[in-house]
């Protein structure tokens, strides 16, 4: 019904009504791929059959699952309904501004109901962060998996902009490291990697709170670059400044098209799409690896021929 709504909506505005938003990334149509409830069962066999084929392939595979900070991609009423005190602010989500940011550093109110990291329950007071970091290891511990990509610069609350960013407190800076620096103790050995403000450390440090122990926390960082969000003279000084931190790994983000929002960076911003391709080949020694999605909104892969002009570049890229 959501997905109707949503499509009947897009479709009177934007290609009956001619509407040109100035939000240029605002959502396109929707697909229901499946009406199957995803439950625990359900993720475990998609989790079992991406190795499984790995294995067939002869395929290294780390597996992450993705931890989402806002209400973006999907509803999350634990944010919303059951624990709004830590929901601190909204986001974008395709054109509409929608609650539930968890704020790590906001303390939750009681709640009696049985979580895997607090059977008991989670008492009052306790740091966002410090349940989210519990719960995410063990989510991950539970599942076999080999860590955590952290989205939408997890932990950090103002999203893509200093100007978003709250006032900057010794508490808030403090609470920001208390939760990199739990949820890689409760990690263990197993990959916490994080996806960046699109800013460089100077500024995530002096806006956002971001501090040296909190990246010390990392094993990778996703320097991210998605064109219709990007200051592209922000790019290379962003990757530089995650190169030169010494311990996390700088992933560049690479644009083709994404699966949430209709745009297709590979058409509908070529400036910017071989640009990223030109910082890649520019600055190779500072770059760790790659990060990019694989389809879009209509669930149609990224065509071949750009996949193989990229992979020239990369594997140019690389080292002997």
């Amino acid at each position: 019904m959501m997905a109707r709504a949503h499509n009947r909506d897009w479709l009177a505005r934007v290609r009956d009504g001619g509407e040109r938003s100035a939000n240029p990334y605002s959502a396109g149509p929707m697909f229901t791929l499946s009406e199957q409830p995803m439950d625990y069962e359900t993720l475990a066999g998609i989790y079992a059959a991406v190795r499984a084929e790995a294995r067939r392939r002869g395929l290294e595979v780390r597996l992450l699952e993705y931890l989402e900070p806002g209400p973006e991609f999907c509803r999350s009423e634990w944010k919303t309904v059951l624990h709004p005190e830590v929901a601190a602010s909204a986001a974008d989500a395709g054109g509409h501004l929608v609650p539930g940011v968890i704020d790590v550093t906001a303390p939750l109110a009681a709640d009696a109901r049985r979580y895997a990291a607090f059977p008991g329950g989670i008492p009052a007071g306790l740091p966002a962060g410090d349940f989210a970091a519990a719960q995410t290891a063990a989510f991950t511990g539970d599942f076999g998996l080999d860590g955590v990509l952290l989205g939408n610069q997890f932990g950090l609350v103002g999203f893509w902009h200093p100007d978003n960013a709250p006032p900057l407190t010794p508490e808030r800076s403090g609470g920001v490291e208390r939760f990199f620096l739990r949820l890689r103790a409760a990690m263990g050995g197993r990959l916490v990697y994080w996806m960046d403000t699109y800013w460089r450390a100077e500024v995530e440090r002096t806006a956002w709170g971001m501090t040296d122990a909190a990246y010390g926390s990392l094993d990778a960082i996703l320097v991210s670059t998605f064109a219709v969000l990007v200051e592209r003279t922000e790019i290379v000084p962003n990757l530089l400044s995650k190169a030169a931190l010494g311990g996390p790994r700088p992933l560049l983000g690479l644009d083709f098209v994404d699966p949430w929002y209709w745009y297709r960076t590979y058409l509908d911003d070529r400036r910017t799409y071989l640009y990223q391709r030109e910082v890649l080949a520019g600055h190779a020694g500072s770059v760790a690896g790659v990060s990019f999605f694989a389809n879009d909104t209509f669930g149609h892969f990224m065509p071949a021929a750009e996949l193989a002009a990229t992979l020239e570049v990369v594997r140019k890229a690389e080292p002997g």
